[in-house]
């Protein structure tokens, strides 16, 4: 499994204060099952968020990726952020 998660330099270069309670923790995992590969993204308390299959491990990986990034991107902490 792993996990996402953005470090508080990052948010502290930009002047933006967060506690670590505030952080969105997501985890990636990515299981054979037969001839395909299975990818799912859970939240912190084990939620399913988004899942899907595909026919390689290589692409399972990088479709796991991809859904991480576009949750991080639309994450509710982001709404704060001035963009510059």
């Amino acid at each position: 499994m792993y996990s996402a998660y953005l470090k508080m330099t990052c948010f502290e270069a930009r002047g933006i204060s967060m506690a670590v309670s505030e952080f969105v923790l997501f985890d990636r995992v990515v299981t054979k099952h037969g001839r395909t590969w299975r990818w799912s993204i859970s939240d912190q308390l084990g939620r399913l968020l988004l899942a899907g299959t595909e026919r390689s491990k290589s692409a399972a990986h990088y479709m796991a990726a991809r859904a991480m990034f576009q949750l991080l991107l639309t994450a509710s902490y982001r709404s704060g952020m001035n963009s510059t």
